[in-house]
Order: C-alpha cells, then sequence, then structure tokens
C-alpha cells in the first residue's frame, strides 16, 4: 500500500467515511471533506476540535494534492502544516470560524482558485499579490473592510467575488484588474452604479444587488455580458440603449421599481431568462412575444392590468407568476457567485 493510501485509511477511521477522492496513479491528487449528500454538513463538522486537528494534520502528509475542499467543517485553525502543499492549485477553505488567513496561503504559489469566504475575516493581507498564479478569489461574506490594492498585482485574475462585507465605497481601482469575467458584489449602501466596470471588456457574469442606486448608466456598455443579477436595488429606470447587449443570456431585474422595458431590449436575441417580478409593470411589453430564444419569464408581484397579455408568448416560454414557495435548488444560470 502506497503512503498516501495508508494515509488515507486514518482519515477514514477518523472520519467514519470515505472523503470524495481522485488520484493519479497512486497520488491522491483531490480531496473533498464535503459532504454532498447533506446540504450545509462537512464530514469533519460535528467532529471535536483535536479530530478535526488530527484530520488535517493527516492530509497535510498528503504532497502531491493539488486540489482540497475543507469547506463547512467548523474549522476554527488551520495548522501550518497545510503550508506543505505546494502543489495545491485550488483551495476552498470558506464557511468555517477562520477569523484571520494564516500566512502559510501566501506561499502557495501555484494556487489559481482561492475561496475563503464566510470565515469572520475583517482584512486580507497584502501578501495576497504573491498568489500570481490565481484566477480565482471569492471573499464573499466576510466583515472586510478595505480591500488591499496589492490586488491589482493579481493580472491574471479572472473572478472576484466580494459581496456581502464592509467595504462602505465601491473600489473604482479594481476596474483595473484587466482579465475579470465574473464579479460579485452586494448588501451595500452604495447609492451610484458603479460604471466603472464597464472597463471589463471581457466581463460575462456580474452580480450588482441589495444596494442603494436608482439607476444602472453604464450597464449598456458591458457588451460581454452573458448573465447579470441585479436585483433588490432601488433602480426606477434602464438606460435607453440595450443595442450591444447581444450577447446577454440571463437579467434578474427582481424587487426593483421599474414600469417599463426599453424598446432597444427587442434586439437581445440571445435572451433566454428574464425576472421582472415584484416591480410596478402594469403592461407585457408586445416585443416580448418575438423574442426567439425566451424560455423562462418572472412577472409575480405586478400589476397586471391585462392578464390576456401574457397569451401572446410563445409556448415555449415559461412563466413565473406566482412566487414559488418553499425550497428548492436555485437554478445555474442564477448561480453567477458562490456560497
Amino acid at each position: 500500500m502506497s503512503d498516501d493510501r495508508k494515509v488515507l485509511e486514518r482519515i477514514r477511521a477518523e472520519i467514519g467515511r470515505d472523503p470524495l477522492l481522485q488520484f493519479e496513479g497512486d497520488t491522491c491528487v483531490s480531496l473533498s471533506l464535503w459532504n454532498e449528500s447533506e446540504p450545509f454538513a462537512g464530514l469533519i463538522r460535528h467532529h471535536d476540535d483535536a479530530a478535526k486537528q488530527r484530520v488535517l494534520l493527516d492530509i497535510a502528509r498528503l504532497r502531491g494534492l493539488r486540489t482540497l475542499d475543507i469547506h463547512q467543517n467548523w474549522l476554527r485553525s488551520l495548522p501550518a502544516e497545510l503550508g506543505g502543499l505546494q502543489e495545491l492549485r485550488s483551495l476552498n477553505v470558506c464557511s468555517n470560524y477562520l477569523g484571520t488567513l494564516p500566512e502559510w496561503i501566501w506561499s502557495l504559489n501555484k494556487l489559481e482558485f482561492l475561496s475563503v469566504g464566510v470565515n469572520n475575516l475583517e482584512a486580507v493581507s497584502p501578501r495576497v499579490s504573491e498568489l500570481q498564479n490565481l484566477r480565482s478569489l471569492f471573499l464573499h461574506k466576510n466583515r472586510i473592510r478595505e480591500l488591499p490594492k496589492e490586488v491589482l498585482q493579481l493580472r491574471g485574475l479572472k473572478t472576484l467575488s466580494l459581496y456581502l462585507n464592509a467595504i462602505p465605497e465601491f473600489p473604482g481601482w479594481v476596474s483595473e484588474l484587466p482579465d475579470i469575467e465574473m464579479f460579485s458584489w452586494g448588501i451595500s449602501g452604495i447609492t451610484r452604479f458603479p460604471r466603472e466596470i464597464a472597463a471589463w471588456k471581457k466581463l460575462k457574469y456580474l452580480t450588482l444587488v441589495c444596494c442603494q442606486f436608482d439607476n444602472l448608466e453604464g450597464i449598456e456598455e458591458c457588451h460581454s455580458l452573458l448573465g447579470t443579477r441585479l436585483h433588490k436595488n432601488k433602480v426606477k429606470q434602464l438606460p435607453r440603449d440595450w443595442s450591444g447587449m447581444k450577447l446577454l443570456r440571463q437579467l434578474t431585474l427582481y424587487q426593483n421599481e421599474l414600469s417599463e422595458l426599453p424598446d432597444s431590449m427587442a434586439g437581445m436575441d440571445q435572451l433566454q431568462m428574464l425576472n421582472i417580478a415584484w416591480n410596478g409593470f402594469t403592461h407585457l411589453p408586445a416585443w416580448l412575444a418575438s423574442m426567439r430564444s425566451l424560455t423562462w419569464l418572472s412577472t409575480h408581484h405586478n400589476q397586471w392590468a391585462d392578464a390576456t397579455e401574457f397569451e401572446r408568448l410563445p409556448a415555449r416560454v415559461k412563466v413565473v407568476r406566482e412566487h414559488p414557495f418553499g425550497w428548492q435548488p436555485a437554478p445555474m444560470w442564477n448561480k453567477l457567485d458562490y456560497t
């Protein structure tokens, strides 16, 4: 039996079940302590702290690991020995209770994916700039008050999630990152739509939710967008010219203060899913019936004056006219940030 398999036998004995593993030959290259069959349950979530540390110390012996997922395990600390996993490309420690990040994380210079969301973090070290191979950085649902400008040195960064933090103003300088494809921000007091994001010419997915701005001036310049979530803001009027948004497939505008959609949206031939629920609409735009890619439309909680307008929509369009209560999995098209 190889050394990795001996280590994994100890880990199995400690946690009482098999973790999710991938091998290349006798080398374990991927390990996950996430219990896919039980939402919100890591495999060592209910173990005592001593048992958790024993498992983590054994994981640190798997020197060929490239992917490590230990999120949602109620971890309060990570042993320094994990810093020896210098082959790691992907590290997910989100949804724990770390409070601060260990310094050894910044020495994992092969990392391409790092998720540290939901950890009660108040700061990010300027040493984040040492992760020069980083492509995805998830900092969501923390208490971070300021994003260090050293993030600008991550020139290959494609995904940045800052959703639900304590940063008081939108850091416009992040628009200098040249390759951003996915960005997430939300539950914030900002009163101005950050039109700096139009500088991201590769931006595909955008989440800007639960803010205080009343217009989206600048969004129409984001011509590479495929999907965007703009719900629970205070938007009263949309930009008039959406003619450049030819690639947009999903648009979520629910729970704003809108009463009309601009006619220029009729040219968005790729639009598949549109959510305009919880607004002030009274009539459906006639052009919706001719949207050739539209398959899903959410319209509940509006004051529709003429219900027969919905009969003009093609049969392929699923119309959600009542709020679907109860738990159900989020559709993947609406999952633009990771929790």
